[in-house]
């Protein structure tokens, strides 16, 4: 084994850290591409801010509580590092295990994950069957869209102040 596929190993571990909820979802800032590609079936997404959004979306789901990904392994083929897993969590207070191994793929150059794929079958355990169909995809989309606009917790916005607090003229100042 490559010293890069060790180092993409180690990466994609923590993602799965992340996915399990073990981890905060920022702290996959520190190691995954501000630009890195995505891809759900067909469908292209980019930026770590859309990664961010979607892995908060999931678990705003109310149909699985204390989500986990369970049963993890990380694996090499070829240029990407693999990893599969379980979902797990309580849906109306029973713990449940997902019975379906789902997986996900990772591309690493220099030391970031730069790409991402992913497949819909890994999500019915936190959105239902719905997400199974196109039309239904389309569906868990356009929820995303508006939770993101009106529901997601606006913490990135403390970075975009002009001037910080500390730095603000006092009112005897101005």
């Amino acid at each position: 084994m490559t010293e890069a596929q060790e180092q993409g190993i180690e990466l994609v571990w923590r993602l799965s850290d992340i996915l399990a909820g073990n981890a905060s979802i920022d702290s996959g800032e520190a190691f995954i591409a501000e630009d890195v590609d995505m891809h759900m079936d067909r469908y292209p997404f980019k930026g770590i801010s859309g990664w961010k959004s979607w892995l908060r979306f999931i678990r705003s789901r109310p149909r699985v509580v204390d989500l986990d990904l369970v049963e993890r392994k990380v694996e090499v083929e070829g240029d990407r590092i693999r990893l599969t897993g379980r979902w797990a969590g309580y849906i109306n207070g029973t713990y449940q295990v997902s019975d379906y191994r789902g997986g996900a793929s990772y591309r690493v150059e220099d030391g970031k994950i730069v790409e991402i794929w992913t497949v819909r079958k890994n999500y019915p355990f936190m959105f239902g069957p719905i997400i199974k169909y196109h039309l239904g995809w389309l569906v868990v989309l356009v929820q995303l869209f508006f939770w993101s606009t009106f529901y997601q917790p606006r913490v990135d916005w403390a970075k975009r102040l002009p001037v910080r607090q500390a730095e603000a003229p006092s009112v005897a100042e101005a």
